[in-house]
């Protein structure tokens, strides 16, 4: 796939384009009209970060609390509907559909090409007919409590004690720390912080050694997740990109201020991550070895996170 830089385009930045229509908001049913293409291009911003895979939308499930899923060989999501808003859909030379969340950031799109037929379809079943009123909400407030009010012993004890990488954010939560925060105070034996000339000799190293890599980019509403061995690798000034025939994620070099190799103990094993972060603290992307639940991860993988 050739290189690019997508614009992530805010709410108001296209509310005012005539080919926009605004959607009913529901996510669900909307999403589970797209398995019926052969064919679409799924996009996950954040402020650091794209992440473009081209691939077939479907088995699309939904749980409570809006969180949800749709897995498949190349656009596998994560979804928390619950913090969508807004949906538009765009009809230009192709089509696009934006989706957006409280705040008026574009947390997913996904691009239909000359489907024609199916934008009319969702156009009349979920065109909002009153377009003309925007709420956005405020952005809620991150307190990050002083360090000293933290019980070290307590949290590295919980650290150690961890089951499962999911149980990561329960222990966060326990202990009132923000996820910057946490690996700034772990213990050394699960926490490097390292630098972008070693994420990016690291990426080299595992594309050269065909490495499968789960790459993830996310934000509030929605995570996307990539797995397979690195096909291309460029860095400039501005960007590092990853990208293979239906795969592309950018990050930007400029937003990158944080980068740390994490650690977390499962039932199967010490599991490891590479973790970039902005300096707000949030996180921009993670990498993984390929790893399936109930299996130990890749040797390889942890080997070369453990020569940095």
């Amino acid at each position: 796939m050739q290189t690019m830089i997508l614009n992530n385009l805010t709410l108001t930045e296209l509310v005012n384009d005539t080919d926009i229509y605004f959607l009913d908001n529901k996510w669900e049913a909307i999403l589970q009209e797209l398995k019926q293409l052969e064919q679409v291009t799924a996009i996950t911003y954040n402020n650091g970060a794209y992440h473009l895979t081209k691939g077939h939308y479907s088995n699309v499930e939904i749980f409570e609390h809006g969180i949800g899923q749709a897995l498949n060989d190349i656009i596998d999501m994560r979804l928390f509907l619950n913090h969508w808003k807004y949906g538009l859909i765009q009809i230009k030379k192709n089509i696009t559909l934006y989706f957006f969340d409280k705040q008026g950031n574009q947390v997913h799109t996904i691009l239909i090409d000359k489907q024609t037929e199916l934008a009319l379809l969702l156009i009349d079943k979920y065109k909002v007919v009153d377009q003309s009123i925007i709420t956005l909400d405020p952005y809620p407030s991150i307190e990050e409590i002083e360090d000293v009010e933290i019980d070290l012993i307590s949290f590295h004890k919980d650290w150690q004690a961890l089951k499962d990488t999911h149980d990561f954010f329960t222990m966060l939560r326990k202990h009132k720390v923000t996820r910057l925060q946490a690996l700034r105070l772990g213990a050394t034996e699960y926490v490097k912080e390292i630098t972008i000339d070693n994420l990016i000799s690291t990426l080299e190293k595992v594309k050269q050694e065909q490495i499968p890599l789960m790459s993830f980019v996310g934000n509030k509403g929605a995570i996307q997740i990539y797995t397979n061995v690195i096909g291309e690798l460029a860095t400039t000034d501005y960007t590092i990109q990853l990208s293979d025939s239906v795969f592309n994620l950018a990050l930007i070099r400029a937003q990158i201020k944080h980068i740390y190799i994490v650690r977390k103990p499962t039932t199967d094993g010490i599991v490891s991550a590479i973790e970039v972060f902005n300096d707000n603290g949030d996180i921009i992307t993670q990498f993984f070895g390929e790893r399936k639940r109930d299996t130990l991860e890749l040797k390889i993988w942890s080997d070369i996170l453990n020569s940095i």
